[in-house]
């Protein structure tokens, strides 16, 4: 049964961390999705990860299959993704090449405040204040010291 997602059946703990399992899998190729299911019941929902070509899929299993893949210390062990019923036909497409799409090439927001920066926006909080450059201070400094005040009254 060929197909672009493995299913975890070992190797997976609570521990593992997503970005870990994910690097993994990406010395056999691009991953799509790496997700790491239900951590404490992982019979019931347990990770997987998607492949973007079914050639990725296939390396990636036959080193699983051989023992030669670990992650935190832990063999891993996966098979085939069985294809899930109800939404569609259980798999999707590989996506076209004008549709790929990743993650590590969006726009952060550092990257937005930077471009505003240089396109002559605001750089510093004290320019979204008042005149003062300040929040209200008054209200902060009368505050503490009627306080203080009071206890030097009840003295």
């Amino acid at each position: 049964m060929a197909g672009r997602t493995l299913q975890f059946i070992g190797g997976v703990f609570v521990q593992t961390t997503r970005m870990y399992l994910k690097q993994a899998m990406e010395r056999f190729g691009e991953v799509e999705v790496c997700h790491m299911g239900n951590r404490n019941n992982p019979e019931e929902e347990p990770p997987w990860v998607r492949f973007m070509t079914e050639k990725a899929a296939q390396d990636a299993l036959d080193a699983l299959n051989k023992g030669e893949v670990f992650v935190d210390g832990n063999q891993l062990k996966a098979q085939w993704r069985p294809a899930r019923g109800g939404k569609g036909e259980g798999r999707r497409p590989p996506p076209e090449k004008d549709q790929m799409h990743r993650r590590d090439l969006d726009f952060s927001s550092r990257d937005m405040m930077l471009q505003a920066r240089a396109a002559g926006g605001r750089n510093s909080r004290k320019e979204s204040r008042g005149r003062s450059g300040s929040r209200d201070r008054r209200r902060r400094r009368s505050r503490s010291r009627s306080r203080s005040r009071g206890r030097d009254r009840r003295r």
